[in-house]
Protein backbone atom coordinates (compact mmCIF):
# COMPACT_ATOMS: atom_id res chain seq x y z
CA UNK A 1 0.00 0.00 0.00
CA UNK A 2 2.79 2.42 0.90
CA UNK A 3 4.56 1.67 -2.39
CA UNK A 4 1.47 2.65 -4.38
CA UNK A 5 1.02 5.76 -2.25
CA UNK A 6 4.62 6.61 -3.14
CA UNK A 7 3.71 6.62 -6.84
CA UNK A 8 0.85 9.03 -6.16
CA UNK A 9 2.84 11.36 -3.90
CA UNK A 10 5.74 11.48 -6.39
CA UNK A 11 3.37 12.23 -9.33
CA UNK A 12 4.73 9.33 -11.38
CA UNK A 13 1.69 8.98 -13.63
CA UNK A 14 1.79 12.69 -14.44
CA UNK A 15 5.52 12.47 -15.25
CA UNK A 16 5.03 9.48 -17.56
CA UNK A 17 2.14 11.13 -19.38
CA UNK A 18 3.95 14.41 -19.98
CA UNK A 19 7.09 12.62 -21.18
CA UNK A 20 5.06 10.38 -23.50
CA UNK A 21 3.30 13.38 -25.05
CA UNK A 22 6.60 15.22 -25.55
CA UNK A 23 8.25 12.20 -27.17
CA UNK A 24 5.26 11.65 -29.46
CA UNK A 25 5.37 15.30 -30.56
CA UNK A 26 9.09 15.03 -31.34
CA UNK A 27 8.50 11.82 -33.28
CA UNK A 28 5.70 13.27 -35.38
CA UNK A 29 7.59 16.55 -35.92
CA UNK A 30 10.61 14.68 -37.28
CA UNK A 31 8.52 12.70 -39.73
CA UNK A 32 8.08 9.59 -37.64
CA UNK A 33 4.98 7.48 -37.78
CA UNK A 34 2.52 8.50 -35.09
CA UNK A 35 2.75 5.95 -32.31
CA UNK A 36 6.25 4.83 -33.20
CA UNK A 37 7.81 7.38 -30.87
CA UNK A 38 6.09 5.93 -27.86
CA UNK A 39 6.75 2.34 -28.94
CA UNK A 40 10.48 2.86 -29.48
CA UNK A 41 10.92 5.09 -26.46
CA UNK A 42 9.46 2.43 -24.15
CA UNK A 43 12.73 0.49 -24.27
CA UNK A 44 15.26 3.30 -24.48
CA UNK A 45 13.69 5.92 -22.28
CA UNK A 46 10.77 4.76 -20.17
CA UNK A 47 12.19 1.45 -18.94
CA UNK A 48 15.11 3.01 -17.04
CA UNK A 49 12.83 5.86 -15.93
CA UNK A 50 10.31 3.29 -14.70
CA UNK A 51 12.99 1.53 -12.65
CA UNK A 52 13.85 4.82 -10.99
CA UNK A 53 10.16 5.42 -10.21
CA UNK A 54 9.77 1.92 -8.73
CA UNK A 55 12.80 2.44 -6.49
CA UNK A 56 11.52 5.84 -5.42
CA UNK A 57 8.09 4.36 -4.64
CA UNK A 58 9.74 1.59 -2.59
CA UNK A 59 11.71 4.14 -0.57
CA UNK A 60 8.63 6.30 0.02
CA UNK A 61 6.60 3.23 0.97
CA UNK A 62 9.18 2.32 3.58
CA UNK A 63 9.05 5.85 4.98
CA UNK A 64 5.24 5.75 5.12
CA UNK A 65 5.39 2.38 6.85
CA UNK A 66 7.76 3.82 9.46
CA UNK A 67 5.62 6.93 9.97
CA UNK A 68 2.58 4.67 10.48
CA UNK A 69 4.37 2.99 13.37
CA UNK A 70 5.56 -0.21 11.69
CA UNK A 71 9.08 -1.41 12.31
CA UNK A 72 11.16 -0.85 9.17
CA UNK A 73 13.44 -3.79 10.00
CA UNK A 74 10.44 -6.10 9.49
CA UNK A 75 10.14 -5.03 5.86
CA UNK A 76 12.66 -7.63 4.67
CA UNK A 77 10.68 -10.32 6.53
CA UNK A 78 7.55 -9.31 4.62
CA UNK A 79 9.40 -9.49 1.31
CA UNK A 80 10.74 -12.95 2.19
CA UNK A 81 7.20 -14.13 2.95
CA UNK A 82 6.01 -12.82 -0.42
CA UNK A 83 8.85 -14.68 -2.16
CA UNK A 84 7.84 -17.91 -0.45
CA UNK A 85 4.21 -17.42 -1.38
CA UNK A 86 4.95 -16.60 -5.01
CA UNK A 87 7.41 -19.47 -5.39
CA UNK A 88 4.68 -21.88 -4.25
CA UNK A 89 1.98 -20.49 -6.53
CA UNK A 90 4.17 -19.52 -9.47
CA UNK A 91 2.24 -16.27 -9.76
CA UNK A 92 3.25 -12.73 -9.03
Amino acid sequence: MGHEMGHVVAWHSKERMSHAVALELVSSATGGIIGSGSALSEIGYFLPFSRFQETEADELGLRFMTLAGYKPEKFSFILDEFKKLFSKTGKI
